[in-house]
């Protein structure tokens, strides 16, 4: 016999594995114990993917975008989507909860607990770098405030479908 609670319990459990599933791709820690999950790591050129960051430092504001991935411990770059002055690309994202006054209105802010939840365009271009020849990927790395900081690098590679 089911009952409600069973009923309820069982529906729970099929909206949460759902949930799971929708971002269920690639999951990064960084440096700082932060988390960068990105929901699938093999795309097509200009396919849109969701990524959910975890733990991240509220007091360190972020770039979230697709860059060309540099020697260890240099700062990712070039990054798609440029300079993002009206806040609406989703090729880079500015994330932070204390942005200088002029970024009030451009920056997303983080969460309570450090995490944020966006969309990505990925393009196999970034200039005129092809990335299905140098290593590419969806990274956050410290805002321009604190550019030096690698301590906000968060790396999850993407390949390209054939």
């Amino acid at each position: 016999m089911i009952t409600t609670a069973t009923t309820f319990l069982l529906g729970s459990m099929i909206f949460t594995t759902s949930a799971q599933a929708a971002i269920a791709g690639k999951t990064v820690k960084g440096p700082k114990g932060q988390t960068l999950t990105v929901s699938t790591t093999t795309v097509k050129d200009g396919q849109k993917v969701k990524v959910v960051g975890k733990k991240f430092n509220r007091k360190i504001g972020i770039y979230l975008a697709f860059c060309v991935v540099n020697a260890k411990g240099e700062m990712p770059g070039p990054c798609g989507g440029g300079v993002n002055t009206v806040g609406e690309s989703t090729g880079s994202i500015w994330i932070s909860s204390n942005p200088p006054a002029y970024g009030k209105s451009l920056a997303k802010p983080f969460n309570k607990s450090g995490g944020f939840s966006q969309t990505v365009t990925i393009s196999r271009y970034i200039g005129n770098v092809d990335c299905t020849v140098v290593r590419c990927a969806v990274v956050t790395r410290a805002d321009h405030t604190n550019s030096s900081n690698r301590k906000a690098d968060v790396i999850v590679p993407i390949k390209f479908k054939k």
